[in-house]
Protein backbone atom coordinates (compact mmCIF):
# COMPACT_ATOMS: atom_id res chain seq x y z
CA UNK A 1 0.00 0.00 0.00
CA UNK A 2 3.02 2.39 1.15
CA UNK A 3 4.55 1.94 -2.74
CA UNK A 4 0.77 2.71 -4.30
CA UNK A 5 0.55 5.89 -1.92
CA UNK A 6 3.69 6.62 -3.06
CA UNK A 7 3.05 6.75 -6.73
CA UNK A 8 -0.36 8.61 -6.17
CA UNK A 9 1.60 11.19 -4.29
CA UNK A 10 4.18 11.49 -6.93
CA UNK A 11 1.56 11.40 -9.75
CA UNK A 12 -0.27 14.70 -8.02
CA UNK A 13 3.08 16.47 -7.63
CA UNK A 14 3.95 15.91 -11.04
CA UNK A 15 0.59 17.13 -12.40
CA UNK A 16 0.66 20.16 -9.98
CA UNK A 17 4.04 21.05 -11.11
CA UNK A 18 3.04 21.16 -14.89
CA UNK A 19 0.39 23.20 -13.78
CA UNK A 20 2.63 25.51 -12.14
CA UNK A 21 4.79 25.82 -15.05
CA UNK A 22 2.32 25.72 -17.54
CA UNK A 23 1.16 29.42 -15.37
CA UNK A 24 4.62 30.42 -15.79
CA UNK A 25 4.54 30.15 -19.26
CA UNK A 26 1.01 31.28 -19.84
CA UNK A 27 2.18 34.21 -18.19
CA UNK A 28 4.95 35.41 -20.64
CA UNK A 29 3.22 34.33 -23.25
CA UNK A 30 0.52 37.19 -22.60
CA UNK A 31 3.15 39.37 -21.79
CA UNK A 32 5.03 38.76 -25.13
CA UNK A 33 1.58 38.95 -26.99
CA UNK A 34 1.08 42.07 -25.20
CA UNK A 35 4.09 43.45 -26.64
CA UNK A 36 3.43 42.38 -30.27
CA UNK A 37 -0.40 44.12 -29.94
CA UNK A 38 1.37 47.43 -28.95
CA UNK A 39 4.13 47.01 -31.67
CA UNK A 40 1.37 46.39 -34.05
CA UNK A 41 -0.56 49.60 -33.13
CA UNK A 42 2.40 51.54 -33.18
CA UNK A 43 3.14 50.47 -36.44
CA UNK A 44 -0.45 50.87 -37.40
CA UNK A 45 -0.07 55.00 -36.36
CA UNK A 46 3.07 55.61 -37.98
CA UNK A 47 1.46 54.08 -41.33
CA UNK A 48 -1.64 56.43 -40.71
CA UNK A 49 0.91 59.63 -40.43
CA UNK A 50 2.84 58.91 -43.18
CA UNK A 51 -0.65 58.41 -45.53
CA UNK A 52 -0.93 62.02 -43.75
CA UNK A 53 2.14 63.41 -44.91
CA UNK A 54 2.02 61.86 -48.46
CA UNK A 55 -1.93 63.51 -49.26
CA UNK A 56 -0.04 66.81 -48.02
CA UNK A 57 2.88 66.62 -50.18
CA UNK A 58 0.62 65.21 -53.20
CA UNK A 59 -1.25 68.36 -53.09
CA UNK A 60 0.94 70.78 -52.29
CA UNK A 61 2.79 68.96 -55.94
CA UNK A 62 -0.25 69.76 -57.38
CA UNK A 63 -0.93 73.20 -56.19
CA UNK A 64 2.54 74.02 -57.55
CA UNK A 65 2.11 72.72 -60.59
CA UNK A 66 -1.12 74.86 -61.00
CA UNK A 67 0.58 77.58 -59.66
CA UNK A 68 3.91 77.27 -62.21
CA UNK A 69 1.31 76.62 -65.22
CA UNK A 70 -0.97 79.82 -64.56
CA UNK A 71 0.65 82.96 -66.44
CA UNK A 72 0.53 86.18 -64.38
CA UNK A 73 -0.39 89.54 -66.03
CA UNK A 74 0.53 92.45 -64.28
CA UNK A 75 -2.42 95.13 -63.52
CA UNK A 76 -1.70 98.10 -65.41
CA UNK A 77 -1.79 101.36 -63.30
CA UNK A 78 -2.47 104.62 -64.10
CA UNK A 79 -0.88 107.93 -63.52
CA UNK A 80 -2.46 108.90 -60.56
CA UNK A 81 -1.63 105.31 -58.52
CA UNK A 82 1.74 105.17 -59.77
CA UNK A 83 2.36 109.12 -58.35
CA UNK A 84 0.32 108.24 -55.39
CA UNK A 85 2.80 105.15 -54.66
CA UNK A 86 5.97 107.66 -55.05
CA UNK A 87 4.83 110.08 -52.91
CA UNK A 88 4.03 107.30 -50.22
CA UNK A 89 7.20 105.84 -51.22
CA UNK A 90 9.47 108.77 -50.87
CA UNK A 91 7.57 109.24 -47.41
CA UNK A 92 8.81 106.24 -45.88
CA UNK A 93 12.37 107.05 -46.63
Amino acid sequence: MKKLWKYIVGFFTFVVGLLVLSGRKNKKVKKLNKDIKNVNKSIKQRKKDINVIDKKIKGKKENLKKIKSKKYVKKKKGKKETEEFLKNFANKK
